[in-house]
């Protein structure tokens, strides 16, 4: 391989993200002082967009509004200890769907049976969570894995449910008002859900890798003071890390081979170092495996991208002149008896109908923006989620208002002054929201997170084990994939095991049993210079951490 780059570094980390910040600054602090940061975007942060947007709730100015990641959820994490310790985290929580469920003839479902549906649903879920994990389908014998037939989570709940309504009310009858209403209710929380896991249905999701991710100790929606792109730039970016990132370098191809890697961004420029650490999104490498590496990665790495789930989701925001509902609104959320769209299986419960004409269906409600007085957020997941992004906003605004014209029965609400909406999904540099565990990940005996994480390794001159590629990011957190803590947590496990590296390397190639297998004369290309850092700047590589938090190795 051969680069015009006359620099050589020890390790490039691919994507400026919170995972791939995280691991930077990690490198840093251990000594790792000879990196670059290549960005394929203008800005730090990858998944996080904090703009300026409506009116501040408590004074004359601009409002904020988080396009991207908007909550640390949990509070017993290295990543929200950070966000108190720097003085980032907000003294305010907030939620979602909450306030009155109405439908579309103005209709308040009752509270009773709001809590009934949703009741069961939470409860199935958390059987699930109980119930079933990926050892329940795979078992071992003389080393070859026996499947059973798998289920989904939305075949596992859509059966379910409909078992507990022909128990619970055993004479009514499908198509009566009462039966609709409860399906609607359901499919709500199927929507819903499938917002919360970013899948295009809920049939793609693993029932039996459900139990892998694990809820956070702690409040659950955790804001940002300033705005999370704020945090990114003062805290993770800070003082230090500027001078490290290269931005608008989109890498087009990384080839690699025992003596290192040569990172090619889109414009034609070359980057030469010993090993990349690439914290692109997975549904980046899902829709560029074939061309991103040269020559491919390894299969079981390979396999393990191609079998993680990767889906959209798409934030609208409206902003009114002036709030049209009450100071003590919660939210509106929307059930469609009758015209719901079935988020199990994508399908539309009547008739045959195309994106536009039932993409707002799929919006779950209008919640309050925290500290934004005259915003509404909406939410969008699956197929309709993309055909909003390619939507002229006009026509968005134009419908949302339709829709809230129609659920709470008033032609008095004015037209939004504007809109803005997401397009993490349309955005080539991302593809999508975050991850979530698919059916196909089942054929993955145990553990898929293990074979993601596991670095792409060459032979080097001393025989050992050399990490040329490692990847980090979000989806390769097992337990807590889909979360801003999750990437910050596997850029700091990735990066470790680099550190790991070097300074085993440095011991070895130091002994004297290791320098007699090379000749006097023998230039090592792939030698390692270690750099410690003075005592004065430490403080400024080490981000704030809270004591008694335990840093994921």
């Amino acid at each position: 391989m051969e680069s015009t780059n006359e620099e050589f570094y020890q390790v490039i980390v691919v994507g400026a993200g919170v995972s791939g910040l995280a691991a930077a600054r990690n490198l840093l602090k251990n000594g790792v002082t000879n990196i670059l940061i290549l960005e394929a975007t203008s800005k730090p942060g990858g998944r996080v967009e904090t703009l300026k947007f409506g009116k501040a709730s408590d004074r004359n100015e601009a409002g904020l509004i988080e396009v991207g990641a908007q909550w640390i959820h949990g509070e017993q994490n290295e990543f929200c200890q950070i966000l108190k310790a720097s003085n980032h985290r907000h003294s305010k929580t907030s939620w979602e769907g909450k306030g009155d469920f109405i439908c579309p003839n103005g209709m308040k479902v009752e509270d009773d049976m709001v809590d009934e549906v949703l009741g069961w649903l939470e409860e199935a879920i958390e059987k699930v969570e109980a119930t079933f994990s990926i050892e329940t389908i795979q078992k071992e014998k003389n080393g070859e894995r026996i499947s059973e037939e798998n289920m989904s989570m939305g075949e596992h709940l859509h059966e379910g449910f409909l078992a507990y309504m022909a128990e619970s009310y055993p004479d009514l009858m499908e198509g009566s008002s009462d039966y609709d209403l409860r399906m609607g209710l359901f499919q709500w929380g199927m929507s819903f859900q499938r917002i919360d896991n970013s899948c295009n249905k809920m049939n793609d999701v693993s029932l039996y890798r459900w139990s892998e991710f694990e809820v956070n100790p702690g409040e659950h929606y955790n804001n940002f003071r300033k705005g999370a792109q704020s945090f990114v730039n003062e805290v993770l970016v800070g003082d230090i890390l500027h001078s490290f990132i290269l931005y608008n370098s989109p890498v087009k191809n990384i080839a690699w081979n025992d003596s290192g890697v040569i990172i090619t961004t889109k414009d034609g420029s070359s980057f030469s170092a010993q090993t990349t650490l690439v914290t692109c999104s997975i549904g980046v490498l899902k829709s560029n495996l074939d061309s991103f590496f040269t020559p491919s990665l390894p299969e079981k790495q390979a396999k393990a991208i191609r079998c993680t789930g990767f889906g959209p989701v798409t934030k609208i925001f409206l902003e009114w002149t002036n709030p049209w509902w009450s100071p003590d609104f919660k939210g509106v959320q929307l059930v469609w008896p009758k015209e719901y769209i079935d988020c199990c299986n994508g399908k539309i419960a009547q008739g045959e109908q195309n994106l536009e004409q039932t993409w707002h269906k799929t919006i779950t409600g209008f919640d309050p923006v925290l500290d934004n007085h005259n915003v509404l957020l909406a939410w969008l997941g699956g197929p309709e989620a993309v055909h909003a992004e390619i939507l002229p906003k006009d026509i968005i605004a134009n419908r949302c208002v339709e829709v809230l014209r129609d659920f709470i029965r008033s032609k008095n609400i004015p037209n939004p002054v504007s809109a803005t909406v997401s397009t993490w999904n349309t955005n080539e540099y991302f593809q999508g929201a975050y991850s979530f565990r698919s059916t196909e990940g089942d054929v993955i005996t145990g553990d898929i997170c293990s074979a993601l994480c596991d670095p792409v390794t060459t032979n080097n001159l001393h025989e050992t084990n050399k990490p040329v590629i490692v990847l980090a990011g979000e989806a390769l957190s097992k337990s807590h994939y889909s979360t801003l803590h999750g990437a910050y947590e596997s850029g700091i496990a990735q990066s470790s095991k680099l550190v790991q590296y070097f300074n085993s390397y440095s011991s070895l190639i130091k002994s004297p049993i290791a320098r007699a297998k090379f000749s006097t004369n023998e230039q090592l290309k792939d030698s390692i210079q270690p750099f410690s850092i003075r005592a004065d700047e430490d403080a400024k590589f080490a981000v704030p951490i809270a004591k008694n938090i335990r840093v994921p190795s």
